[in-house]
């Protein structure tokens, strides 16, 4: 039977190595990436075009999806835009993301968003984040995609455009059949359209 001096030390040399054990796995992880800070056009459920901030990084994982919304309700198309938006930036980047979680934030509090015309640019932020290309200031994009990254048309952007003009960002992606009102009007107004049929066209205008 170990003396009572003799178990302290062999208690102190075990947590020793649990703690050097614990340093050297902290000290060897994956770092997370820097945030990135980017803004999505989205129409709340009242149907008020509104620019949403959002933040993203990379971390080291399993290939999970880590949501933190900070009182924002999405709807469940816009967590099924972010399943097609990854797939969307392995494609286009050609790279796997399997060993990386993607960490999605905004600080916008009490906030309805619904929809799917976020799939593109979560798809541009994450191809941003994976290859280090920065995504273009004063551009924004509201379209959906499919799993072949072919850019499809949505609600409300009419509104979102004007929200976006009025947050002083004169460039607007949208799908290439995209039906806007009123569109030259829009334009007279400084507002500059670009349509894309799928998201390697986007990406062309969005990441520089």
């Amino acid at each position: 039977m170990l003396h009572k001096n003799q178990l302290y030390a062999v208690l102190a040399i075990t947590l020793a190595a649990a703690i050097a054990s614990f340093s050297l796995a902290y000290t060897n992880a994956e770092p997370p990436s820097p945030r990135l800070y980017f803004s999505a056009a989205a129409i709340t459920q009242d149907g008020r075009g509104v620019i949403v901030p959002f933040r993203m990084y990379l971390v080291h994982g399993n290939g999970r999806i880590l949501v933190n919304v900070a009182g924002t309700t999405f709807s469940d198309d816009v967590e099924n835009s972010l399943r097609k938006a990854r797939q969307n930036a392995e494609r286009i980047t050609k790279t796997s993301l399997k060993g990386v979680d993607i960490v999605l934030e905004t600080a916008e509090e009490k906030q309805a968003v619904s929809g799917e015309s976020a799939g593109t640019v979560f798809t541009m932020a994450i191809a941003s984040l994976s290859t280090g290309r920065p995504l273009k200031q004063g551009a924004v994009v509201s379209a959906a995609i499919d799993e072949d990254g072919v850019l499809e048309e949505v609600d409300g952007v009419e509104e979102k455009i004007l929200a976006a003009f009025a947050a002083d960002k004169k460039i607007f992606v949208v799908s290439l059949k995209q039906n806007i009102r009123d569109q030259q009007a829009l334009e007279n107004l400084g507002v500059v359209i670009i349509r894309a049929q799928n998201v390697s066209q986007a990406a062309e205008t969005l990441l520089s």
